[in-house]
């Protein structure tokens, strides 16, 4: 899963991610609840996504960020990491992946 550059502000397109295990299978996302925090690889600051992380294909397992603005106001680089909860409180991480947000001008 490799997450493109976006451009501070752009909150119309969202991102189509599909979560696969190291040997590329698919991972299997029904029921789960998608939740996210990014990092800034500068200075440290962790903060939960604020936009909205919808099941797409759980059983192929897709899910869309929608972003929301507070997701994009500062430019820079970071991990992101998703976490999918399931109803029996299991949990699955992604490995964080590098994000970068681009400047606007």
């Amino acid at each position: 899963m490799a997450l493109p550059e976006t451009v501070q502000g752009s909150t119309h397109s969202a991102l189509l991610i599909t979560c696969r295990r190291k040997d590329d299978s698919v991972l299997d996302i029904t029921g789960a609840t998608i939740t996210a925090r990014m990092k800034n690889k500068v200075s440290g600051t962790i903060e939960d996504i604020a936009g909205d992380l919808d099941l797409v294909d759980p059983t192929g397992g897709q899910f869309r960020w929608t972003f929301d603005a507070t997701d994009l106001d500062t430019v820079g680089v970071f991990k992101v990491q998703f976490t999918a909860t399931y109803s029996d409180s299991t949990i699955e991480r992604s490995i964080a992946e590098d994000w970068e947000v681009l400047e606007a001008f």
